[in-house]
Formats: C-alpha cells, sequence, structure tokens
C-alpha cells in the first residue's frame, strides 16, 4: 500500500528524501532539486510530499507557487 506523506524539516524522512532524491535517475533536474531539499528552499504553505511503500520512498512531488526549474518542456 502506498501511503503519501508530508515531509517536515529536519526529519529522517527529509534526509530519506534528499537521498531518494539524489540518486533518482531524472537527471536534467536532480541536482536542483536535490539542493531546493537541502537548503529547504520551501517558504509559506510549499512543502515536499514522499510516496512510501513500507517506509521505502518510491516517489515524491512538490506543491509550489511556481514552477521551480526554468524549463519550458517541463511544467506542472
Amino acid at each position: 500500500m502506498i501511503v503519501i506523506q508530508k515531509v517536515e524539516k529536519g526529519t529522517e524522512l527529509a534526509e530519506k528524501l534528499l537521498d531518494f532524491v539524489e540518486n533518482c535517475s531524472w537527471l536534467e533536474v536532480k541536482d536542483h532539486a536535490a539542493k531546493t531539499i537541502r537548503e529547504w528552499k520551501f517558504e509559506d504553505w510549499e512543502t515536499p510530499f514522499a510516496a512510501l511503500d513500507n517506509d521505502r520512498i518510491v516517489g515524491m512531488a512538490t506543491i509550489m507557487k511556481s514552477d521551480y526549474y526554468p524549463l519550458p518542456e517541463i511544467f506542472p
């Protein structure tokens, strides 16, 4: 069963998410996404979420005010 969980700053889940992103196959944006998580560049209501399968991250998403990576072919 997949569970979606909000990731809070400074938690073990935040560290797991950073590791997941740093090792993901999305080469075009993984460095930028990892930096955003590492430096916790989320404001107001912006936040990352992790998709968990038995406590193992299998996916992630962020809710942000604007697209965090300015590539015209990659958009929300």
